[in-house]
């Protein structure tokens, strides 16, 4: 089991948090998810993986970073987590908790969102690339994955309710509502209707589509950004039925906030199950 030697504490977000000494476990692949997701407030933590008895260390985690982020779809832990510095600070983030602080501070929902974000806003460009293989949730986040962020897409769609008081946008069957050249362009958005489609570009002069993932009704897209945020890294565009878009600026987010906060759980839990997917599949490492 992870270390409890450390003891718990309360964060001023009603989260508790836990104290780890280098090579302290925090959580080992195979154990409960019972505690939550993770986010690393002090010191360095690292990941390992075992594959066919032969142990893997993954890669290393700094303050502001969330892991253990198979936790909102998987009962299992996919992978161990070790703290890679003394005095290690970890506090741990389930739904209850989520909601306490919701209520208690309402810029806890857009702040920890928008860090989520600007750290992979922050990834340079050419530290991005394709997927190499299709992407399969159940392989990346355990089985039953893909299942269970479909409903958290579809509770998403809560947010019709609210659409008439939200700014919201409609694009034609095939119309561009993103190109990676175009920086003027900063929005993330919440699929409403529709399908959209994300590609990248061959190349300027001979701008052919190399498909990259394709958008159903509740995805949230538009985080990917190139180097200073000049323009997207992905292009997206409606499918051939159109799509009704909306933009998730931070007004929205604090109306959602005090709106629903079950609503605004289900928007964090796809934000960083997203960012996840993006590390794992179209990060260079």
């Amino acid at each position: 089991m992870a270390s409890q030697s450390s003891g718990k504490a309360k964060s001023r977000n009603q989260f508790s948090g836990k104290l780890f000494q280098r090579d302290e476990y925090i959580f080992r692949e195979g154990e409960p998810t019972s505690e939550g997701i993770c986010l690393l407030l002090k010191g360095q933590i690292r990941s390992e993986s075992i594959d066919r008895g032969t142990k893997s260390i993954q890669r290393n985690f700094t303050p502001g970073m969330l892991f253990g982020l198979s936790a909102l779809v998987s009962e299992t832990r996919i992978k161990s987590f070790l703290a890679d510095d003394d005095n290690t600070y970890v506090i741990y983030i389930k739904e209850d908790d989520f909601h306490k602080s919701v209520v208690n501070d309402e810029k806890f929902f857009i702040n920890i969102l928008q860090s989520s974000i600007e750290r992979l806003q922050r990834i340079p460009s050419s530290n991005l690339k394709k997927p190499e293989d299709q992407i399969n949730l159940n392989t990346l986040l355990g089985e039953g994955a893909a299942k269970k962020f479909q409903a958290i897409r579809d509770q998403n769609l809560k947010i019709l309710s609210y659409v008439y008081k939200l700014k919201s946008r409609t694009a034609l069957p095939n119309e561009i509502i993103f190109q990676e050249d175009k920086s003027e362009d900063s929005d993330i958005y919440m699929l409403l209707e529709g399908s959209v489609h994300q590609f990248l570009k061959t190349s300027s002069e001979n701008p052919a589509e190399i498909p990259v993932i394709d958008l159903q009704p509740g995805a949230l897209f538009g985080f990917l950004r190139k180097s200073d945020r000049e323009g997207h890294f992905l292009n997206a565009k409606a499918g051939a039925d159109g799509a009704k878009l909306i933009h998730l600026d931070s007004d929205l987010l604090l109306k959602v906030s005090k709106l629903d906060t079950d609503l605004a759980w289900s928007i964090f839990q796809n934000v960083v199950i997203t960012i996840a997917i993006i590390e794992m599949t179209m990060i260079k490492y």
